[in-house]
C-alpha cells in the first residue's frame, strides 16, 4: 500500500458528499461551468484516491469500494451504483453507509 490507508479514502470519500453534494445516475455531475455538483459512492471514492495521488483503481480504491459493499451487506452481485441510484434512495443512507465502512477500515 501506498501512503494513504483505505480508511483515509472513504473519509474523504464521505468528506466530498457531505460538503459538495450527492449525485445518482453519474459518477459526478457538473454544472455548465464545469463546477462539481455532486458525488455518487463510486465516483466519490475515485475522486478521493485521485486525490491522495492514487491510481483510480489501485488497491486503496477497490478496498475502499469492498468495505462499502460489505456495509451493504452484497453478497448476491448486487451493485454499490444500483444501490446508490435506488429511486428512494437518500444521501443520509449514503452517508450512514460510508459510516459503517469508516467504522469497518479503522485499523486500514
Amino acid at each position: 500500500m501506498q501512503g494513504i490507508t483505505v480508511n483515509q479514502v472513504l473519509r474523504q470519500a464521505r468528506r466530498l458528499i457531505a460538503e459538495v453534494g450527492w449525485t445518482q445516475c453519474l459518477s459526478v455531475s457538473k454544472d455548465m461551468n464545469g463546477n462539481v455538483l455532486g458525488y455518487c459512492i463510486t465516483g466519490a471514492i475515485d475522486h478521493a484516491a485521485k486525490q491522495a495521488g492514487l491510481g483510480i483503481k489501485d488497491d486503496q480504491g477497490w478496498e475502499a469500494e469492498n468495505a462499502v459493499e460489505a456495509a451493504l451487506g452484497f453478497l448476491d452481485g448486487a451493485t454499490i451504483m444500483d444501490w446508490n441510484d435506488s429511486v428512494d434512495r437518500t444521501e443520509e443512507q449514503v452517508l450512514a453507509v460510508f459510516d459503517k465502512a469508516i467504522r469497518s477500515t479503522r485499523q486500514s
